[in-house]
Formats: C-alpha cells, structure tokens, sequence
C-alpha cells in the first residue's frame, strides 16, 4: 500500500521551489564542532550508532547530502567513526577486487589504528571470506576492549556455535552474561517460530537493537499486531535503520501499515519525515527513494534537484530498482546532474525488464512528452501504460484515459476510448481496493482524470520536472 501511494504521488504535485544545495546555511562552527563532538564520543565508547551525529544535524536543518558532505569531510579529516561511517555507506555498492574495495580497506586500517572497536569488527565482516586469518586477528583485537559483539562473532567465526554445543564453556559464559549478539546467532540457529521468538525475547530484554525489530516482523499467529507494533516502536528508540523507516512510512500513511486501523495508529507527517530522514542518513536506501519521491510532489516543502538526484543514486547504487528509474529520469531530463538521455533510457528500460510498474510510467512519461529530446508518440507511451497495469499500477488507466482524451502532436483525441480506459480504471480500482466503498473509489480516479484533462498535461515527478526545465 505504501508503495502504490508513493508512485500516485509520483504522477501528481504541486509547485517546488529551488533550496540552496550547499550546506553553509547548517554548518555553522557550533553545530560542526558539536557533529565532530559526536563522532568523538563514539571513538571514545566505542559506539556503532550514529544516531545523535544525524539528529544534530536533521534538528539544524540540515538535509541528507549535508549530512553525507560533513561526514565525509570528517573522514578526510581522519575521524574514525566517520571512516567507518563511509566504508558502511559504500558497502552495499563496492564488489571485492574493484579499487574502491581495496580503499575502504585501506581506509578500515587508518580508523583501526586509532584503535577504534567498531572499525575492527567491520574489517573482519568484509575480510571474512577474502581473508579469514586477518579477520579473526581483528576479533581478537576487538575482544580485548571488552566488546560482547565481537566476543560474540568470535565464537561464530571460530566455529563454536551450534545447537550442541551451547553448552560449551566459553558459549555458556557469554549466555551468562546476557550477551545480547551471542542471543540474537543463537535464535538464528533455532528451527521453529517459536524457539527463535524466544530467543530474540531474551535479546530483546538485554538491550538488542536488532531483536525487537526481528520481533516486529515476526508471523502473526506467533505476536499479536499489537506485540509487533510495540517491539517496532522499542527497535526504533534504540536506533535500528530499517525501524526507523518503517515507522517513519507508518507515521506518514498510516493505512499503509494498519489498513485495519487496529493500531490507532495517529498521522504525523513532520514526525515521519524526520524519520525516513534520520533513516536515509544511517543509510536506508528505502528511505533515500521515499524522500525523493515525496519531495517530488513538495509534500515536505522545497528539496533541490541535485539532492533529490544524490537521494535516487543512491538508492539505486544499493540495487533497488525504483532508485534506478528516478536515477535514469533524473539523467533524461538533467535534473541535478549532467544530462545522459541514453544512460538514462537504459536505467528505465532495465527497470522495465524487471517489471517494475515505476518504470512502465517513467518511460510513458518520457514517450508522451518528448523529454531529453526523445520523439514524443502517444502510442508508445500508450503501450507502457498498459504494461503498467499489467504490473498492478492503480493509476496507469486513469492516466491512460486522460491522455488519450487529450491527444498529442501527432495523434487526436479519441474520446471513446477515454471513455473506455477510464472505465477500466474504476472497475480496477474497484477490484483491488475492495476496503474503500465503490463511490469513493470513482470519486478518487475521476478527480486524477479531471486534473490532468484540466491542466492539460501528464508525467511523472512533475516537480522534478519544473526544476529541469528552469534550469534550462
């Protein structure tokens, strides 16, 4: 449901003012000075969360790319938890043997040397496979600070975990001592439902951040919704990234979450942006690809092209096909980036190839209303439209319906056949949306016709759109 109601938004917006992209206006010396003071406590504790460094700047008003732009600058700088911080943020994108790997370990030696617990125990996750002697070296390392999360993976990387041998000593003093990352693997071994629940309960009550959101997204014949809401809640206060976004997306459409309405539970929009905000800079793709697109539709008031490009690029380098559209859209119009047409068409073709119902319309989009200097044709935009509907889009026959009533350059209009998709857009939407009445239903796609047939114009991120065309 969340991700229908994100792409409705894509097709319709309103106006979007350009903000300045620097992040002079939050970077002020005090509020570095307190960033830097945050990244500092870290090294200190020895901390992986980089909660407070995000509220301190989310709270100034600061955006993602600052965030990104001021940790970077601290890396450069030297700062070991912002070295790590940007290993964390290029992992999911950088392949073994590449020379950006072969940096970010080079930069993992340099937050290691100042002796900082996390850097070793996220050189010896990525040395694992390539390096298992260095790997277990660095554990070793981490171990002696007293960190239970690498004393933990010391035990599984070594071999000494397994159902049979929970009862070993150096795996019984660790259970002993509540170690909540010595629970959490040992759930994981578990078979049943049940026996991982309880596990991840006694996790849970040691402080885990991982195990309430395990918790969250647990079957429902095992904890209530009411259960699982409650341990979504406890992981977000404890910081866990894909919480945070979860709930943030609960915040701002609650029937997204709870279409039962069971949960009660209570919209707040500014509560949910700060949210996928926080999210986005801990490094949820999800959230980065949410913040676009709502801004797209100036939902959150003014975001910049060039942030709203970095936020799609990112989502995208982590693999999510709905990054990849809004990257490759941004490409074919040049909004906040250097325009690449063909780069562009090839990132919305490949989303089309996997079925993406995103880049069915991103292309008709683009077909419809020539962008990038691409041949406008009514039909062919027509045709990925159709195969938007195909892919269980709610909106693709009432766009359909709306363009065709309008024509193009090259093609009339043909009110009969508005008159038939529109059709085909209600009983639809009728089929699928059966918890809203049918009048409501008809209401809400008639209003979607009405609004494109009145402006006389249709496409995807309009408001990204308006701030390409300005810049031209």
């Amino acid at each position: 449901m969340m991700r229908s109601t994100l792409l409705l938004l894509a097709l319709v917006g309103g106006e979007l003012a350009a903000a300045p992209t620097a992040s002079a206006s939050v970077q002020t010396v005090a509020i570095e000075q307190q960033f830097v003071q945050a990244l500092n406590n870290m090294i200190k504790t020895g901390s992986e969360d980089f909660y407070e460094a995000a509220r301190i700047v989310a709270d100034n008003g600061g955006s993602v790319s600052t965030f990104y732009d001021m940790m970077q600058k601290q890396a450069a700088a030297g700062n070991a938890a912002a070295i790590a911080w940007r290993v964390m943020y290029q992992l999911p994108y950088t392949s073994i043997g590449t020379p950006e790997y072969d940096r970010m370990l080079r930069d993992l030696d340099n937050a290691m040397r100042a002796k900082y617990t996390p850097a070793y125990i996220l050189s010896a996750t990525i040395r694992h496979e390539t390096d298992n002697e260095k790997a277990k070296q660095h554990l070793i390392e981490a171990c002696k600070s007293g960190n239970s999360k690498a004393r933990a993976l010391y035990i599984l990387h070594t071999g000494r975990l397994a159902l049979d041998k929970l009862n070993a000593p150096e795996v019984r003093s660790e259970l002993n001592k509540k170690n909540h990352y010595l629970e959490e693997l040992v759930a994981n071994l578990q078979i049943s439902d049940i026996k991982i629940v309880e596990w991840m309960k006694k996790a849970c009550a040691h402080g885990s951040v991982t195990a309430p959101f395990i918790l969250s997204q647990s079957p429902a014949d095992v904890i209530s919704d009411a259960e699982r809401f409650g341990y979504l809640k406890t992981a977000v206060e404890r910081h866990h990234v894909m919480a945070m976004y979860i709930y943030g997306s609960a915040l701002i459409n609650p029937d997204g979450y709870d279409p039962t309405h069971s949960l009660k539970i209570e919209k707040n929009e500014a509560a949910g942006r700060k949210m996928l905000e926080l999210a986005a800079m801990l490094g949820s793709p999800q959230a980065a690809f949410d913040l676009a697109v709502y801004a797209t539709d100036n939902k959150f008031g003014s975001c910049d092209a060039a942030e709203l490009y970095r936020l799609f690029d990112y989502a995208a380098q982590c693999g999510l096909p709905d990054g990849k559209v809004g990257k490759g859209y941004c490409l074919i119009l040049g909004a906040g980036c250097e325009q690449d047409v063909q780069q562009g068409l090839r990132l919305l073709e490949a989303g089309r190839n996997m079925g993406n119902a995103l880049a069915y319309q991103a292309l008709a989009s683009v077909y419809y209303n020539g962008f990038g200097g691409v041949k406008s044709d009514l039909k062919k935009a027509s045709n990925y439209l159709m195969e938007a509907v195909a892919a269980g889009s709610p909106s693709a026959y009432t766009v359909m319906a709306a363009i065709t009533a309008l024509g193009s350059a090259d093609t009339p209009p043909d009110a009969t056949m508005a008159d038939i998709y529109l059709q085909f857009a209600k009983d639809d939407l009728c089929a699928k949306m059966y918890q809203e009445s049918h009048y409501t239903i008809y209401e809400r796609v008639q209003k979607l016709y009405d609004d494109i047939v009145a402006s006389r114009s249709w496409c995807v991120f309009p408001e990204l759109v308006k701030q390409a065309q300005q810049m031209q």
